[in-house]
Parts: structure tokens; C-alpha cells; sequence
């Protein structure tokens, strides 16, 4: 799969999932267990996770309201253990149909966790970030990251300003296979009024 497919699926994604959020009612439960470097599971090793992520990248990352810059993604694993997980739907109610189970259940795939360090930044200075943070891999040769911070949190210089909203996130989605990483940059803002949050695209790469 092409890393522009890969961009493309997960918009599809964020539209068809567009009223969800960590609050909703349908959620996934994990039960997790440690797993060796070497252990093989459904999604590969955690030593085959860390061959496909490690080390540097540099990419044209692009976007409507940040514009054209150079971004470099640094991973690094620190020894830690990693995790399989198990998920399984759950639901808030005791009538799994009164929160919309009928329109469909959550997607909730047993993955392989792994934490490691991720250093993220770009030549304009909008982002100069380094998280700890845990990628997960489904099935072989795909590992992904979902991570979610506040923009009052950010080191780097990216600061929205929207009228009627009082805390704007910033939302990373990567995707890494034998090819690279491709990723998403999503703005989540919670309006002043208590209303469901709303998103826009910041910036995608490879550009």
C-alpha cells in the first residue's frame, strides 16, 4: 500500500468516525499481557515492530493553514516492555442498543503495543516535540501511532487562535510500513458552549 493511500484511508476514517470521541458510549476494553523482544504473535515481534520504526526520517509536510516545511521524525526504544492486547466492545449502558450498537461497534483489534520515544519537529519551528508514546500493530508490516496533546502543551511555536473555543488539540496519526511513514495532523477543538468537538486538517506528509 502506498503511503498516499495510507493518507487517504485514514480520512476516510475520520469522516466515518467523525462523531466519535474518547467520551462516546462505545469504547473498546484492552486486557493486556507482556510479551518478550523475540515473542512472535498475529502482528509479528516486538524486535519486528522496532526494525520497521527505528531511526530518522525526513519529509515535505504540508498543509492549508501551516504551509510547506521539512519534518523529522526521530524513534527510539529505550528497552521497555512490550504488550499484546487484548480488545474486546463495551458499552456504558446495560442495553448495548440504547448506545447505538446498531449502528455499529467500535473497531477493536487485538495489537501488539510498544512503547518507544518519538522526537517530532520541523524547520519553521511550528513543531519541536519528544514524546513518550506506545505504537500498536494488528497484522504484520503495519504499525501505527494515534497521539493526542494539547496545543498549550506543544514546545514548538503552533498556536491556534479560533474564536469559541477554549482548549484546541493537536491529534498525530502516523503510519509506518517497509516504505516509511506516512502521516495525519488533525486540530480537535472543544467550543466554549459545551458542543461536540470539531476537527480540521493541519498538514499531512509526504507532501
Amino acid at each position: 500500500m502506498s503511503r498516499q493511500m495510507m493518507i487517504a484511508r485514514y480520512a476516510m476514517l475520520l469522516a466515518l468516525a467523525g462523531a466519535c470521541s474518547p467520551g462516546d458510549s462505545l469504547s473498546c476494553e484492552s486486557s493486556e499481557r507482556a510479551v518478550g523482544i523475540e515473542t512472535n504473535t498475529a502482528a509479528g515481534s516486538p524486535e519486528s515492530v522496532l526494525d520497521l520504526i527505528l531511526g530518522s526520517e525526513d519529509h515535505t509536510l504540508r498543509g492549508p493553514t501551516v504551509g510547506e516545511s521539512t519534518l523529522h521524525l526521530d524513534v527510539s526504544w529505550k528497552g521497555e516492555d512490550a504488550a499484546w492486547a487484548d480488545r474486546t466492545p463495551s458499552y456504558e449502558s446495560a442495553d448495548p442498543a440504547a448506545d447505538g450498537a446498531s449502528d455499529g461497534e467500535p473497531v477493536c483489534s487485538d495489537a501488539l503495543v510498544v512503547p518507544v520515544e518519538l522526537a517530532f519537529s520541523t524547520s519553521d519551528g511550528r513543531f519541536d516535540e519528544a514524546w513518550s508514546v506506545e505504537v500498536s500493530a494488528s497484522q504484520p508490516g503495519l504499525v501505527v501511532l494515534d497521539h493526542e496533546v494539547p496545543s498549550s502543551a506543544l514546545r514548538g511555536d503552533w498556536r491556534p487562535q479560533v474564536q469559541g473555543y477554549d482548549s484546541i488539540r493537536l491529534r498525530v496519526h502516523i503510519e509506518w510500513t517497509e516504505d516509511g511513514s506516512a502521516g495525519v495532523l488533525t486540530a480537535v477543538a472543544s467550543p466554549d458552549d459545551g458542543g461536540p468537538d470539531e476537527s480540521w486538517d493541519v498538514a499531512v506528509w509526504p507532501g
